[in-house]
């Protein structure tokens, strides 16, 4: 599905006190981008979550299968896996 354009502003004449050629005040672009860094500090930490959870994950399962190995076939490198 094809994504709609954001409009584009366009500005007439010359930008009142305060505001820069983009249209935003100075204040406001520093808050927007003080936004976008904290936005995507907060992907990078659910990110590093998630990794963290699937590391956990293969980890409990890994230890899982040893243990089945160890009780039903006596496996010594289940023993050793345990054992670390």
């Amino acid at each position: 599905m094809a994504r709609k354009a954001a409009p584009i502003r366009v500005s007439e004449g010359p930008p009142a006190p305060g505001e820069t050629k983009g249209g935003l005040p100075a204040p406001a672009r520093a808050a927007e981008g003080k936004a976008a860094a904290q936005s995507a500090s907060r992907k990078n930490s659910v990110d590093e979550l998630a990794r963290a959870a699937l590391r956990a994950v293969l980890i409990a399962r890994d230890a899982a299968f040893n243990v089945r190995d160890l009780l039903t076939g006596s496996s010594r490198m289940a023993f050793l896996a345990i054992k670390d």
